[in-house]
């Protein structure tokens, strides 16, 4: 058999390296010396050898004690490489190959011919090989290497039986100690129970000395160190929080999803260079094992040896195993402390609903939620604070636990200062800072309010329908770090809390609601009761001078002339009076809806104060009051409504003469002031109460009285006063030192601006007799009204019919044919505005007739009814017959101008109220 050294034949197996060519350690020696005696002698040989598969003896016979101690082993490197590819191997001279030459087995052994077999494990990867040497020259045949091989196949077949029981006393051991690991973790409720327990079985099963296990947090993208086993409180300090970002062992191997194997110091430096300065040189291996849920990481375990290690594929099989059931273990443990935190949490928060319900007030749902809130979070203490109402601003409301010792200072907090409660109020999410440090770097300006108990620190904004209602901060004994579960609890626990703080809002708004309607119904009894008796004072010598005008009219003669006339002049006294009550009524119905037109034009303030004087002589006159008034040399201008602007001043001097003793003294002053012109009027009467004094422009308010009401009025004019000038750009106030002391009203009104020209020159409006008799039709369903108007039209100079409901108005305009309709809208049968379609549709269909709407329905809507119902004029009751006649000249002028001369000329009506659609105020 020729040697083949030199000419391998192609390997039909494996030879990869792995922890089975140590198999031989587990064949005892006396079994691998049998061996190789049995060679010997079947081959006839002086030396048998059984060698390792990096060269090193293992055993053999032929030679010295002791010797094979060279680790290269006493065959050469290329006879090694051709064995481990499974090739037989057989040189039969060494001594005429220069590689052979100088080996340790023709040098030191003699032997100059070999024949080597290889040994294979159990998975046929060569573990050695079983070599015969001869110190002669010889040719190997066939039957020598047909031996060789059966004695190596006997071997292997040792060596692979006796693997076999090691394996199956390994797995027994292996089983046992999964069997405890699976025990302990099936009983660790926690999640720090489940990583002691791995930490401490797998570190036992795999001999390691220390160890260590950590979570993955997804949201903060990090891994938190739950567990440590032989490691130092210190030693562990860097890793408690580790970043992924951060290449180390652990990260990788949560990352890649495997295992993470490091068998020296030196491989780890060159691996992972940055942890050359926390390595600890105790330790000489290391291992990390992602604890995997169906693929995906969920933390990693790490242990650390203290003997360069090759980690075989059992030792994996066990860590993977071993890593497998704990993140079982762990990830059940997390699901049963979130299920913990979720009923717990769920406690808080009905605790939390249970105590705010009970709340009312807005200041006891805020200590409620505060003191709750605290409770819940495991605060050290807090603040709650609500944007009401001021929604620009936080004014805090309650405090709870300990209290920071400059709270004093934050009573009220403005949105715009930069603190964490109002960036949770702008940002609408909480505001959560873990350390002192954290808190500090985002508002370095509260450094100096930091105390030693602020370790960490959270707002909370109270979101209703995204909108902030209100915050809470809170601090806490040690730092924390919030998860995202932390943060929903807050946003659920806000929510609630605004929704507290916006029912016990509505119920405050409730209360106030109901005490303003008590007010106000107590105030429309009062009202209703001085409305009864101010028109009843009137209608008493109303009805009093119509009896003496009717006695008066039976005994006839001279004195019946002269009790006519006073009891005429009586009546129209008193039907002014009511007149003036009506119209107070109506003022204040019109401002309050915005329904007053203003016709502004450039006036002069004097001017104003002299007609206002003018309409309040008769009273100032009957009380003997003196009137001192105070104008400026220089001309004073406004631009404004002059009605109203006269109403205004009317009403103030009325006040002042009513409310002052007889023979007091008033005055009337004004002056500019800036781009104002100042009015005051000043008496020396009851003076107002200080309770009094900011009501005194509500409606329906008035100073004491008497039961006999001797000042009289509704408690409007004053109203009516404030709206008027707010109406003109204008304010006014009332000042008094107290009852008795009188009082002083003071009107501002914008100054009008120079260069628009001087005020017109009022027009004097003045009545002209009809040209000619032209019919009117007067149609009232009140007898008495109806006949009293077409009087006045008949003297007036007017050919005059009446009829009293609708029908009866159709059939009298198609006899009459009238000119001029003077209609009331409150008709029976049919009422006003379908009469004025019916007549001008059917009956007088001449576009110049004139229809005149005379009705007591004087709001805005009813006017624009009117007028498109086809009235050209639209008078509300009680109106003057100079009304009815200016409106009759002023349609008729519109309709007919041929005919305008035919009654009052058009500027009768320029003093009337804005519109027409009102009578002339009159002053309270």
């Amino acid at each position: 058999m020729d040697s083949n050294l030199e000419a391998p034949s192609p390997p039909d197996r494996p030879a990869a390296p792995r922890r089975g060519e140590d198999l031989l350690d587990i064949v005892p020696q006396s079994s691998l010396v049998r061996v190789a005696a049995l060679a010997a002698r079947s081959l006839l040989v002086p030396i048998a050898l059984i060698t390792r598969r990096d060269g090193r003896l293992a055993g053999g016979v032929g030679v010295p004690e002791g010797w094979g101690a060279d680790p290269r082993g006493p065959l050469p490197q290329a006879a090694l490489d051709h064995v481990a590819r499974g090739d037989l191997l057989a040189v039969e001279d060494a001594r005429l190959d220069p590689a052979l030459r100088d080996g340790p087995a023709l040098r030191e052994l003699g032997a100059a011919s070999w024949l080597a077999a290889p040994l294979r494990g159990g998975d046929g990867a060569c573990v050695g090989a079983l070599s015969v040497l001869d110190r002669r020259a010889r040719s190997w045949e066939e039957r020598d290497a047909g031996i060789l091989r059966d004695l190596a196949a006997l071997l292997s077949q040792e060596m692979e039986l006796r693997e076999a029981a090691a394996a199956s006393a390994r797995a027994a051991g292996t089983a046992e100690r999964l069997e405890v690991v699976t025990a302990a973790l099936a009983a660790a409720a926690t999640l720090e129970d489940a990583a002691k327990v791995a930490v401490e079985q797998i570190g036992v099963a795999l001999g390691s000395s220390a160890g260590a296990l950590a979570v993955l947090d997804v949201e903060a993208q990090c891994l938190r160190v739950v567990a440590g086993r032989g490691l130092s409180t210190a030693a562990l300090a860097p890793y408690r929080a580790i970043p992924l970002s951060v290449p180390l062992p652990v990260t990788d191997a949560v990352r890649d999803a495997a295992p993470v194997l490091v068998g020296s110091p030196e491989e780890m430096l060159a691996r992972y260079p940055g942890v050359a300065s926390t390595l600890n040189l105790a330790f000489r291996s290391w291992a990390t094992i992602p604890l995997l849920v169906e693929g995906v990481a969920i933390g990693a375990l790490w242990l650390s040896f203290e003997q360069p290690r090759t980690f075989g594929g059992e030792d994996r099989l066990l860590m993977m195993t071993v890593a497998g059931q704990t993140a079982q273990a762990i990830a059940r443990a997390q699901l049963f402390e979130a299920e913990r935190q979720a009923r717990a949490r769920a406690a808080r928060l009905e605790a939390l609903a249970a105590a705010l319900s009970t709340a009312t007030t807005l200041e006891q749902a805020a200590q409620v939620a505060v003191e709750q809130i605290t409770t819940a979070l495991g605060a050290q203490g807090g603040a709650l604070g609500v944007l009401h109402p001021d929604p620009g601003a936080v004014r805090v409301l309650a405090w709870c636990g300990v209290r920071p010792a400059r709270s004093d200072g934050f009573r009220v907090i403005s949105l715009d200062e930069p603190l964490p409660a109002t960036d949770a109020v702008r940002h609408a999410r909480p505001i959560l800072l873990s350390s002192p440090e954290a808190l500090t770097a985002r508002y370095p300006h509260l450094e100096d309010l930091v105390e030693p108990q602020l370790r960490a620190s959270a707002a909370i904004p109270f979101l209703l329908e995204e909108r902030a209602v209100g915050v809470a901060w809170f601090h806490f004994a040690e730092p924390r770090e919030f998860t995202r579960e932390d943060e929903a609890l807050m946003m659920t626990i806000g929510h609630q809390a605004a929704q507290a703080i916006a029912r016990s809002l509505l119920f405050e708004a409730e209360r106030a609601a109901r005490a303003l309607a008590e007010s106000a119904e107590r105030r429309k009894d009062e009202f209703l009761a001085m409305l009864g008796h101010e028109l009843r004072n009137p209608l008493a010598p109303i009805l009093t001078a119509l009896e003496l005008m009717q006695r008066s009219q039976d005994g006839g003669g001279e004195r019946a002339g002269v009790v006519g006339e006073r009891a005429r002049v009586v009546i129209e006294r008193q039907v002014r009076h009511l007149e003036r009550l009506v119209d107070d009524l109506l003022d204040v119905s019109r401002i309050t809806r915005g329904k007053i037109a203003l016709k502004p034009e450039r006036l002069r303030v004097a001017e104003l104060a002299a007609k206002a004087i003018e309409l309040a002589s008769p009273l100032l006159e009957q009380r003997k009051h003196r009137l001192e008034v105070l104008m400026p040399p220089e001309e004073l201008v406004v631009e404004g409504d002059h009605v109203r602007l006269v109403q205004v001043l009317t009403n103030l001097v009325t006040n002042a003469a009513k409310y002052t003793d007889p023979g007091g003294h008033i005055a009337v002053s004004a002056e500019p002031l800036g781009r104002e012109v100042v009015i005051k009027v000043r008496d020396t009467g009851a003076g107002i109460p200080p309770s009094l004094l900011p009501h005194v422009f509500d409606m329906f308010v008035q100073g004491p009285q008497r039961l006999d009401r001797e000042k009289g009025g509704l408690g409007l004019g004053l109203t009516i006063v404030k709206r008027l000038l707010e109406m003109h750009g204008g304010s006014v106030e009332a000042r008094s030192d107290g009852p008795g002391e009188g009082s002083e009203f003071i009107a501002r009104l914008p100054r009008a601006a120079h260069g628009r020209g001087a005020p017109p020159e009022p027009a004097q409006p003045g009545a002209r007799p009809p040209a000619a008799r032209r019919r009117v039709l007067v149609v009232d369903d009140n007898d008495d009204g109806a006949e009293l108007l077409a009087d006045a039209l008949t003297t007036a100079g007017y050919a005059v019919s009446v009829a009293l409901d609708g029908p009866s108005a159709l059939d009298e305009a198609r006899r009459f044919r009238p000119e001029i309709v003077v209609l009331d809208i409150g008709l029976p049968v049919m009422d006003g505005y379908e009469v004025a379609q019916k007549l001008r549709a059917e009956v007088l269909t001449d576009a110049r007739v004139v229809l005149i709407a005379l009705t007591g329905y004087g709001q805005e809507q009813d006017r624009l009814r009117a007028l498109s119902s086809g009235f050209d004029e639209h008078l509300v009751k009680p109106a003057s017959v100079q009304q009815v006649l200016g409106a009759i000249a002023q349609a008729t002028a519109r309709r007919d101008p041929a005919a305008a001369g035919a009654g009052v000329a058009p500027g009768a009506l320029e003093r009337n109220a804005p519109g027409g659609s009102s009578p002339e105020p009159r002053q309270c």
